[in-house]
């Protein structure tokens, strides 16, 4: 691959209800990749109720017992497959993955815990998905997001894994079913490089292609070194930082100006195998907090996602490109 790329996370801005009033402003920003986060796995306490093993897309339903479901009634995640085409068709992005997991819910103090619940059907099904409701609703995942004109319209799933960490085996095992599904896959680390992630790259022996490094990881360079030195020769690392978002009675991440800077220095010594950079995440981005101070010296003082996305592209330009 060559690069840079810009790459977003964005949630409920592209959920099947939203996506219209986002599109162009998506378009604008030509987005190389878009991970469309997230995808949870249900418990025995999430809600909505499912099975265990069912698939909500941030509080909705979205796949239990092997079908699709409405989204709040209409549209509904079937009509997700246009949406996805428009975005490749119409908005130039070349890359769609389906994120699982993550450190937040949809509501306050919400713990996730995906991976854990997928280790769970792991074990009490003989450390094994054959024939469970997980492997059978990712199944109809797939079969539901299918090629259309030869687009694959969901390129991969990404693993934000950040609960579980002492769950290999069922990482592991998981990550080959979504790979025996003819899915990419990523990891997004920031923390537990040696006891996890190591030995789980080593495992899965290629089946990972790309690694999401997220702003948490602070020295990307040193991820690259002990990755490598394990053996684990990925050529495609994106590296991570947080757009503005209001909380705690404060401004947190940052403006276009300082991911520029941010990547420029993050990426020293390692610009052979960077590929692009990502900011986390779209919704805090078409939907800032206007009721403070803006948080930065571009147009309005709120940033958009086109701002972002030619930050992420300068910062990396110089290094990235002539390092190939």
């Amino acid at each position: 691959m060559t690069g840079p790329y810009a790459v977003m996370y964005a949630g409920d801005p592209l959920n099947p209800a939203s996506f219209e009033s986002n599109f162009q402003a998506v378009a604008d920003a030509n987005w190389h990749t878009i991970y469309l986060k997230f995808v949870h796995v249900a418990n025995a306490d999430s809600k909505p109720r499912l099975p265990i093993g069912g698939l909500t897309f941030n509080g909705d339903a979205f796949f239990s017992g092997g079908k699709i479901h409405d989204y709040n009634g209409q549209p509904n995640f079937a009509d997700w497959s246009n949406t996805l085409l428009k975005l490749k068709k119409d908005g130039s992005v070349k890359e769609i993955y389906l994120s699982v997991g993550g450190g937040s819910g949809t509501k306050p103090n919400e713990q996730v815990i995906d991976f854990t619940t997928i280790h769970g059907i792991y074990t009490a099904h003989g450390n094994s998905f054959k024939n469970t409701e997980l492997e059978t609703n990712f199944k109809a995942l797939r079969d539901s997001f299918q090629s259309i004109g030869g687009t694959p319209l969901i390129d991969g799933i990404d693993m934000d894994c950040e609960d579980g960490y002492t769950y290999k085996d069922s990482f592991i095992a998981f990550c080959e079913l979504i790979s025996e599904l003819n899915w990419k896959i990523s990891v997004a680390p920031y923390m537990e490089m040696e006891d996890f992630w190591i030995p789980v790259l080593q495992a899965l022996k290629g089946k990972v292609q790309r690694i999401n490094l997220q702003s948490g990881a602070l020295d990307a360079a040193n991820w690259v070194a002990q990755f490598q030195k394990a053996g684990i020769n990925i050529d495609d690392y994106v590296l991570g930082d947080l757009a503005r978002f209001w909380g705690n009675n404060s401004w947190f991440g940052e403006c276009p100006d300082d991911v520029k800077a941010y990547l420029q220095g993050r990426s020293k010594g390692i610009t052979s195998v960077v590929t692009g950079g990502f900011i986390y995440d779209m919704d805090w981005i078409v939907s800032p907090d206007r009721n403070h101070q803006p948080p930065c010296s571009v147009g309005d003082g709120y940033p958009t996602m086109k701002q972002y996305a030619d930050a992420i592209r300068a910062g990396l330009a110089q290094e990235v490109l002539t390092s190939r």
